[in-house]
């Protein structure tokens, strides 16, 4: 149907356009960017009643460039508020992206007004200059300049993982266990995870109990890469299903392997729910009501660990992997956690040993390669002395520090490449790459109907993409989150000119203050004005 165009412009992409909103005060005209760097902006559009128009792009970086209608999601359950969310109701909000190539290059708007998100990966052997970007919405069209900076952006070297939950794939999808439509589904989810700039893949070598309800005799479906058989007695394992995971995750682009829990989560109190074929017979050989500190437990560890690491070794990616003992662990379980820590930490023949926690007395007692810290606690972890610098949030995480909820403004998202970076950071996870299971795993969710497992954790903690006819789309909140690995890398470039020191006093200065993981500016502004002094720093030094 065809209508009077109303409003178009084009808006910056940490601009959350809502149905409704007032854009007179938003807009973008030039944008700049290193080599190899990605540019996101949005052209907002708005007719006088609806319409379907088709959509076209004119410029030199046409052919590097993906479109995505931008639609809404539910914003179903806040716990929690502070003075910087953009609302503290339940509603609606922008961020599912989907690519215009799904709707055959056509884009609904309406009289309410909304956005479509234009990505542009800009290649390294691109020639620098300046470039109009023009998008046509039928016959109008709304225009910037790109400007390309000779100088290639430093490479990624932040580890990043976001929990990659192949389970919820299959249950999402319909499909079963490893057939090969969900070998494709994993696939396709991998390739996403990549274009998001995850580079590390969590890896099921046993069934997954992250989130998993003990007492309610519930078991998550089991996505084991790991065929195990006891013959009177006796262990022995098979590994094809997790050599064709490993072949699959490299050919996506992934670079390292978090090598999943051994141990319920909450503290290595509680085995793991772990199926195998007993002389002929298919059972149970542990579940999360046995104790994981018994012999029967530790010796089956004890055959496991090894036979896994010597599967890793013969794939060629033993060091690139990383090992779990139990999520989040707390005080009341630091004794039997220490324990489970000196019965297994000698079977990972010195690769690191990982674990998300708040609690830095696990750090002090030396039970900690690489201690994912809280960012909420970051104070207690930043100066400790660690083989690599991790941190993490999640839903408990409201104090003022950086998250990616659906109801927080994308610049609270992205700010942590900033603070990454000056405190020297190597990794950060996050839990909800793709868990379409409520809290405990009671019963599989629809994203679409809920953002937050069916009110169990604030909208927008448990997913970072949805599912899709044949893989999943992407969020908003996900491409943010690679803006903040592209800061870093734009810090790196000037770093390479000025140095470390100068880079962090540039961004305290441009902030107007210390910047810490809760104290920085509250705005987009200071965010994008930086990275854009930063890259014409980079173009006068470069010369």
């Amino acid at each position: 149907m065809d209508t009077n165009l109303a409003q178009m412009k084009i808006v910056s992409s940490l601009d959350k356009v809502r149905l409704g909103d007032d854009v007179s005060n938003l807009g973008v005209t030039k944008l700049t960017a290193l080599k190899g760097e990605s540019i996101n902006f949005q052209v907002y559009v708005k007719v006088d009643l609806r319409a379907t128009l088709p959509v076209r792009v004119e410029s030199a970086l046409s052919d590097f460039s993906t479109l995505y209608q931008v639609k809404d999601t539910i914003i179903d359950f806040i716990w929690f508020n502070d003075e910087d969310v953009i609302t503290d109701k339940p509603g609606i909000v922008p961020d599912i992206l989907i690519p215009l190539c799904d709707q055959n290059g056509f884009y609904s708007a309406s009289k309410y007004g909304s956005c479509m998100w234009v990505n542009v990966k800009v290649p390294e052997d691109f020639k620098a200059g300046e470039y109009d970007f023009t998008v046509y919405f039928g016959e109008d069209s709304a225009s910037l300049k790109i400007e390309i900076v000779d100088e290639v952006v430093e490479e990624n070297t932040l580890k990043y993982t976001q929990w990659f939950h192949p389970d919820c794939i299959a249950s999402c999808h319909n499909v079963a266990m490893y057939s090969e439509e969900h070998w494709k589904l994993i696939e396709n989810y991998m390739l996403l995870a990549k274009e998001t700039g995850i580079n590390m893949v969590l890896t099921p070598v046993l069934p997954l109990n992250l989130d998993t309800d003990r007492g309610f005799n519930v078991k998550r479906p089991d996505c084991s890469l790991t065929d195990i058989t006891v013959t009177n007695g006796t262990y022995s394992f098979g590994f094809d299903r997790l050599g064709k995971y490993i072949d699959l995750a490299l050919k996506c682009g992934m670079q390292y392997f978090e090598i999943s829990h051994l141990y319920h989560a909450g503290g290595a109190e509680w085995c793991i729910n772990i199926e195998a074929e007993v002389d002929g017979e298919r059972k149970y050989i542990f579940d999360s009501s046995m104790r994981a500190d018994t012999e029967e437990y530790v010796d089956f560890l004890k055959a496991f660990v090894p036979a896994l690491t010597s599967f890793l070794k013969d794939k060629g990616v033993f060091d690139k992997c990383y090992f779990h003992i139990s999520d989040e662990p707390n005080k009341n379980n630091i004794d039997i956690y220490e324990y489970a820590n000196k019965q297994i930490k000698p079977l990972f023949e010195g690769r690191p040993l990982m674990d998300a926690l708040s609690e830095v007395d696990f750090v002090e007692k030396g039970l900690m390669d690489v201690a994912v810290a809280e960012i909420a606690h970051i104070e207690d972890f930043i100066n400790k002395d660690f083989e690599e610098k991790w941190c993490y949030y999640c839903c408990g995480d409201w104090d003022k520090v950086s998250n990616r909820l659906l109801f927080m403004p994308s610049y609270r998202n992205r700010i942590i490449g900033l603070q990454m970076y000056k405190y020297g950071f190597d990794g950060f996870l996050h839990w909800g790459y793709n868990f379409t299971y409520v809290s405990g795993s009671m019963f599989d969710i629809n994203p679409y109907v809920s953002q937050s497992s069916s009110y169990m954790f604030p909208s927008g903690d448990a997913a970072s993409v949805y599912p899709s006819k044949n893989g999943a789309y992407p969020s908003i909140r996900a491409l943010v989150f690679k803006e903040a690995i592209e800061d870093i890398q734009i810090c790196r470039t000037l770093e390479k000119y000025i140095g470390k020191e100068a880079v962090v006093k540039l961004i305290d200065e441009e902030a107007g203050m210390n910047l810490t993981f809760k104290e920085y500016p509250r705005n987009a502004e200071f965010l994008q004005s930086l990275a854009d002094k930063m890259r014409q720093m980079i173009k006068e030094l470069s010369k």
